[in-house]
């Protein structure tokens, strides 16, 4: 088992990393990949699941609507002492749940996934350099996911004795 932050989670997803392809690798390594697609995915799910309770728990039943409502009143000069009140309220409910999504976002979630070795990772980065997302090409595993997924799932490659002794 592998954990990471919440945070990190919505990072792969917005990188695209559940498009990731693993058609160059063999069967056992694939399923590696189609493995830690899938725990993303729950966790995603999870976390927005929960995002959405903070909410909720907060008094927020439709965020537009909060947000339009609050605009609405922060933008008047003058209010009378009900949407003085009103905008109090919505301003707390808006600190309220922010403040609980962000602590929500860096805690750890559990992932059971088993990380590649450093050369089928190289392999699988080299497949994803540029995939489509979203009508654009991208390079799902370059940048911030490969440091996100570093130890999670693939580990650096061991240096032998014998690679040390080249380099002294």
């Amino acid at each position: 088992m592998s954990s990471m932050k919440n945070s990190d989670i919505i990072s792969l997803v917005r990188c695209g990393i559940l498009s990731m392809t693993s058609h160059d690798l063999p069967s056992s390594e694939a399923y590696k990949t189609v493995r830690l697609k899938m725990e993303v995915q729950r966790a995603y799910k999870s976390l927005a699941e929960a995002e959405m309770n903070i909410l909720s728990e907060c008094g927020i039943q439709d965020v537009e609507r909060h947000n339009a409502r609050q605009k609405e009143l922060s933008s008047k000069l003058q209010r009378t002492e009900t949407e003085q009140s009103e905008l109090r309220s919505l301003i707390d409910m808006t600190r309220r749940a922010n403040a609980m999504t962000a602590s929500l976002r860096g805690e750890d979630v559990s992932l059971n996934v088993t990380p590649l070795d450093y050369d089928t990772w190289r392999s699988l980065q080299c497949e994803n350099r540029s995939v489509m997302v979203e009508g654009s090409s991208i390079d799902i595993l370059g940048g911030i996911a490969e440091i996100i997924l570093h130890d999670v799932f693939w580990r650096e490659p061991q240096v032998t004795e014998e690679v040390q002794n080249e380099n002294v």
